[in-house]
């Protein structure tokens, strides 16, 4: 009987910690998402053209073979 006492009382233990844990996971991804948008804002979508153009056809085309190969 004190053996199920305890049992129980480690199994309550666990659930509160279990509890805390996705309470304060639940905080963070609020946190984190809120500095990400805050971050992204004024950031803007480049039509998919555009893209090769800024960063070069070389960079995002890994695909086409270079020169030397």
């Amino acid at each position: 009987k004190t053996e199920f006492k305890n049992f129980e009382s480690v199994l309550e233990n666990a659930q509160k910690k279990i509890r805390q844990a996705d309470s304060d996971l639940d905080q963070l991804v609020g946190t984190r998402t809120k500095q990400m948008q805050r971050k992204l804002r004024e950031v803007e979508e480049l039509p998919s053209g555009e893209s090769p153009l800024l960063f070069g056809s070389q960079t995002l085309n890994h695909s086409q073979p270079t020169e030397k190969e």
